[in-house]
């Protein structure tokens, strides 16, 4: 459902779904019947980040660029200097910073980030990445620029053996439905047993710096001496998550991973380590 989707009717992964369909408990059926919808858009591509991004893909690119530009430029990054100047001299034009900065400030309000400029900072982030990171090493940029994914570059959990490796593991899994700031706030309260890790994803870039407090100050309760918090965030907003959190116990961010990681075309990931 995430690979080569525009060639893909919306029927046909519904009608893979009715296959499937019997095979799930109730409560799975019940949710997936009820949010149709999301599976004929594809479920990779329903979020509030990738419905933004695709406006960009879809709408405002094909003015700026010719389809055999956007092409050329994914292309690119056998040769990194070739990369850097095609960048400079054909895809970095006024219209392209202008057009991507929009899209990218939709995705948080000024009320929650007031100090920080997000979309000069996302546009900045962006423009690193391509100076670091081969475009046609890059998943991410893929889908930034066409709303798609051909398989040119698979991204990791569809990658051979990621795949395979994550499906053996399903089982383990147990979902919930949650804020993550309210679930961690009442498991502190409960006395449960602690977790190695928490993955954060990129919730921290929506968050106020009053939240994020509270949020890290949580997770240090919950989590093991030695346990990694993993996130992504922008380096501007990476100032603002504390460290001194709960009762002497210090939160120590590692350095960042360099910028071979091709995940890191919205964020740069980052782990700490709560000590």
């Amino acid at each position: 459902m995430g690979v080569n989707r525009k060639a893909w009717q919306p029927s046909e992964r519904v009608s893979i779904y009715n296959t499937i369909r019997p095979n799930l408990d109730t409560e799975t059926m019940t949710f997936w019947d009820e949010n149709r919808m999301l599976i004929e858009k594809g479920i990779l591509y329903c979020s509030d980040l990738e419905l933004s991004l695709m406006q960009l893909s879809d709408i405002l690119i094909p003015n700026i660029h010719e389809r055999r530009t956007v092409s050329e430029f994914l292309a690119l990054g056998d040769d990194m200097e070739k990369q850097i100047d095609f960048f400079e001299t054909v895809w970095n034009t006024p219209q392209w910073r202008r057009v991507y900065t929009h899209i990218r400030s939709l995705a948080a309000s000024s009320a929650v980030l007031p100090e920080v400029d997000y979309a000069q900072a996302c546009l900045n982030h962006f423009e690193k990445t391509i100076r670091n990171i081969p475009n046609n090493k890059n998943h991410l940029l893929e889908f930034l620029l066409t709303g798609e994914i051909e398989g040119m570059c698979l991204p990791p959990y569809l990658r051979d053996g990621n795949y395979e490796f994550i499906k053996s593991r399903l089982d383990r899994i147990q979902w919930l439905e949650s804020d993550l700031l309210t679930y961690v706030g009442n498991y502190a309260k409960q006395g449960q047993p602690k977790f190695d890790g928490i993955n954060f994803s990129s919730i921290l870039n929506y968050q106020s710096a009053a939240k994020l407090q509270d949020l890290f100050h949580n997770a240090a309760k919950i989590c093991h001496p030695g346990a990694k918090l993993v996130y992504y965030n922008l380096p501007a907003v990476k100032a603002r998550i504390p460290f001194d959190v709960w009762d002497g116990m210090k939160l120590i961010c590692e350095d960042e991973k360099n910028w071979k990681d091709t995940n890191s075309i919205y964020f740069l990931p980052a782990v700490t380590t709560v000590h």
